[in-house]
């Protein structure tokens, strides 16, 4: 029969063991977060390469399909900071669509200065230098 010290000890000795396993799981899950962090940081900062914001300053139908580009790219999204800064981007760049479909110069530069500020909360979200972001 085994003594209540001996069956104290050896259980003190199986959760000093089991620490470093649980820990390993928990830095596990934190690699495994930052790989999905930077896989969408990345799919998001690809589809702004190929948007020609000088383009999407003068049309409203280059604006809207780099809206819609973006949002498509959004629905695939997993992490949650990137992603709220992702919707961020879109409807700044939505209000640049309705800004270009009018005269008021001064108002898609206003929108234009929002999509810029909002490219650059993304890019400190993903930690990339903003110029990667077309902001």
């Amino acid at each position: 029969m085994v003594s209540a010290g001996r069956r104290l000890a050896t259980a003190a000795v199986a959760a000093a063991l089991a620490l470093p396993v649980l820990a390993g799981c928990g830095e596990a899950r934190d690699v495994a977060q930052g790989v999905d962090k930077a896989r969408d940081c990345a799919a998001l900062v690809g589809e702004l390469t190929g948007v020609d914001w000088g383009d999407v300053r003068r049309s409203a139908a280059e604006a809207d399909q780099a809206a819609r580009k973006l949002d498509d790219r959004l629905r695939q999204v997993d992490d949650a900071d990137v992603k709220r800064a992702g919707e961020a981007l879109v409807a700044r760049v939505e209000r640049l669509a309705d800004a270009a479909r009018g005269t008021d110069r001064a108002a898609v530069q206003r929108a234009l200065d929002e999509v810029e500020s909002a490219a650059r909360q993304l890019a400190a979200t993903c930690d990339v230098p903003v110029d990667q972001v077309g902001g």
